[in-house]
């Protein structure tokens, strides 16, 4: 764990930045097992594991019920890739912009929202499925969001 990491991303935080980040792809519950910068739990922060094409939890990602916030696809996503290629990748890293991205159209429809109604109207409107290992118990739904949101 890097305290100058954590002090960056909190003093950031304090600056109104929403951090979205990768829950990590070793397979493991970051409550027994934190790995960083996944795990610091901060007011701002969102961190975000993989599920399979079939909308399961992947083998790879981890989890957690208080560290990992939500879910979303992670595996077989087409990527750009350097000298202008893409591939076909997995991760939760390939899950993360997902959220990003949906946490930037929240913003861009609903300028007047604050960073923390931004991160909890991604939260609150998920599907959820008791098998996930997650503090939402949730993936991503950007249909459901838009919805309730008015979008």
């Amino acid at each position: 764990c890097s305290q100058s990491l954590r002090q960056k991303m909190s003093d950031l935080i304090a600056q109104n930045i929403l951090f979205v980040v990768a829950a990590g792809n070793s397979g493991v519950n970051l409550d027994k097992k934190p790995e960083y910068p996944a795990a610091f739990n901060l007011p701002l922060q969102l961190t975000v594991g993989a599920l399979s094409e079939r909308l399961n939890l992947d083998y790879y990602s981890n989890y957690s019920s208080s560290l990992v916030h939500i879910f979303a696809p992670g595996s077989g996503i087409v990527s750009t890739m350097p000298d202008a290629g893409y591939a076909s990748l997995s991760g939760t890293s390939m899950a993360t912009p997902f959220v990003a991205a949906t946490a930037a159209l929240i913003m861009a429809a609903k300028p007047d929202y604050s960073l923390s109604q931004v991160r909890s109207a991604i939260l609150t409107h998920v599907d959820t499925d008791t098998h996930y290992l997650n503090a939402s118990k949730g993936r991503i739904n950007l249909n459901k969001l838009a919805n309730a949101l008015g979008l």
